[in-house]
């Protein structure tokens, strides 16, 4: 893999191969990814072959989703191209829709009992130093939740946001 050190690249493919039905190593995988700035659409070719894979439970479909939500809405606060934001709050968006059709489709009320993937969204959409047109996050939800803002810190395992 092109842009991971070969260790790392070849570590993470080992153990997927071996463990394909472990969500953190897939996760930790995307994490690696990102801190090695490899682009969103090698992150999306690894998570579309975690989601392949068959995990035990619905809660390692959950964090596998949560994981891809939460690098592209990294990736959308690190850009300052106003255009470039706009395009990437579209796709963050349909990320966070898709993740909560699967889990619904696949696990209906089991899929995400603790509503993670609706506060997340609804927690990004409050932050106010998004710099984008206030329709493009708008439109998902009437209430407000109280939530946390996600940060890289599972996976750089700092507390900064």
């Amino acid at each position: 893999m092109s842009g991971l050190p070969d260790v790392v690249a070849a570590a993470y493919e080992r153990a997927v191969r071996n463990c394909p039905w472990v969500s953190a190593i897939w996760v930790g995988y995307l994490c690696a990814c990102e801190r090695r700035g490899l682009g969103y659409d090698h992150a999306k070719e690894v998570f579309e072959r975690a989601l392949a894979a068959g995990f035990q439970s619905a809660q390692d479909y959950l964090e596998l989703w949560m994981a891809l939500c939460q690098h592209q809405f990294r990736r959308l606060r690190a850009e300052g191209d106003k255009a470039a934001k706009e395009e990437m709050v579209g796709i963050w968006r349909e990320t966070v829709e898709r993740a909560s059709t699967y889990m619904t489709q696949y696990f209906q009320d089991q899929g995400d009992p603790g509503c993670r993937i609706p506060i997340y969204r609804v927690s990004v959409q409050r932050l106010p130093w998004l710099d984008v047109h206030p329709h493009m996050l708008t439109g998902y939800f009437s209430h407000s939740a109280v939530g946390h803002t996600p940060t890289m810190a599972s996976c750089t395992g700092s507390n900064g946001g």
